[in-house]
């Protein structure tokens, strides 16, 4: 994968972030973090480097975007940085069978919640 070169602060973060993972899993093993920031903060950068040490260690992780308008910006990142099998659940029917799922909240609601 070629990412894009990362701002001083996000290698921080997402060490931080990591960390913090690591604290809620020992407390609470079946619940996940959300990571909010700024418009222009580096979500992408950061998710993608999440995703990838999480697929490295074989989890499946699900990028969640607000609304439905908002699903075709992370895949278009993710293509950017490399990825070539998305699964995209938008819809009736998922595209694609990659490590990573991209959905909406509004489809996952539609659907009942998340799905493996």
């Amino acid at each position: 994968m070629s990412f894009p070169p990362p701002r001083p602060y996000q290698p921080d973060g997402v060490g931080l972030i990591v960390d913090a993972a690591r604290r809620w899993r020992a407390l609470k093993a079946s619940y996940g973090l959300l990571v909010v920031l700024p418009t222009g903060g580096g979500k992408t950068r950061i998710g993608l480097e999440l995703a990838t040490r999480a697929i490295a260690k074989g989890h499946r992780p699900m990028w969640v975007a607000p609304r439905t308008e908002l699903i075709d910006q992370p895949i278009a990142h993710l293509r950017e940085a490399g990825w070539t099998d998305i699964r995209v659940l938008k819809g009736d029917r998922p595209e694609g069978s990659g490590p990573i799922t991209v959905a909406s909240i509004q489809t996952l609601l539609a659907r009942g919640g998340p799905i493996d």
